[in-house]
């Protein structure tokens, strides 16, 4: 069973890097390592998970927890090494 688990989570884990690398690349073809704040906006907007700005159609699910645009600007500058406007994936 635990192998099981391990493989179930290795395919999560490469289909949400695939996602991370498809976003980082959004404009700039070659960079599939660095995701800029502009990108992780775009990214959070396509998900539905930014208040008041879903893409989704028909909008998100009643319930559903949400974050506000200054939310998700503290903690990409947090998560961020100082002076670095962009996040590598590892």
């Amino acid at each position: 069973m635990t192998e099981e688990i391990e493989g179930i989570l290795q395919n999560s884990e490469d289909g949400l890097k695939k996602i991370f690398e498809i976003y980082c690349s959004f404009g700039e073809p070659m960079n599939t390592r660095f995701l800029k704040s502009s990108k992780l906006l775009k990214l959070l907007k396509d998900c539905g998970l930014l208040k008041g700005q879903s893409r989704l159609p028909g909008g998100i699910k009643k319930g559903a927890n949400q974050i506000t645009l200054v939310e998700m600007d503290l903690a990409f500058k947090q998560i961020c090494f100082k002076g670095m406007q962009q996040k590598a994936y590892d």
